[in-house]
């Protein structure tokens, strides 16, 4: 008589999606008398534009499909009066491009910033990188495993005090 498999034991649940923003999470905490975050702490409305077609009633073509977006961080002051969203992105897709100026374009007043692990070319025939892609459309942006420190530094020179 065959024995019967033994379930795997479940696996604890991992507080971030991945290593890349388990390791950012680490460098911050290395700041915490400065700045406080929280990761994924909620999801903010957008519209993403629908190219090619047409609304029915008026005929307009500045049609969009409403969607959510979670960002990965936020940094806030210690005091929470300044703050701003980061994207910590590995891969950077197409389709993640698209989603990051729809987001912005339905929030313009959110302080959007993307952490790239690496600058690599957005894809394999393009001549373009992560970096100059973020300075075209007017994105903050930085290269690596932790938040500049004058970003920090900047969230609490802007109306916080601290006792740094």
């Amino acid at each position: 008589m065959a024995k019967k498999a033994k379930r795997p034991a479940k696996r604890p649940k991992k507080p971030y999606r991945s290593v890349y923003e388990e390791r950012i999470a680490v460098n911050l905490k290395k700041h915490k008398r400065i700045v406080s975050f929280r990761y994924e702490p909620f999801r903010i409305q957008y519209l993403l534009p629908i190219d090619r077609y047409k609304c029915q009633d008026c005929g307009s073509d500045n049609i969009g499909a409403k969607r959510w977006y979670t960002p990965d961080f936020i940094i806030e002051s210690r005091k929470g009066k300044n703050s701003f969203l980061l994207e910590a992105k590995g891969k950077f897709t197409a389709k993640d491009r698209k989603k990051i100026l729809a987001v912005r374009n339905s929030n313009p007043d959110l302080d959007i910033r993307l952490l790239f692990q690496r600058d690599n070319k957005i894809h394999r025939n393009s001549e373009t990188r992560y970096s100059e892609w973020a300075t075209r459309n007017g994105f903050m942006y930085d290269i690596g495993e932790s938040v500049p420190k004058i970003w920090l530094t900047k969230l609490t020179d802007n109306g916080d005090e601290t006792n740094e």
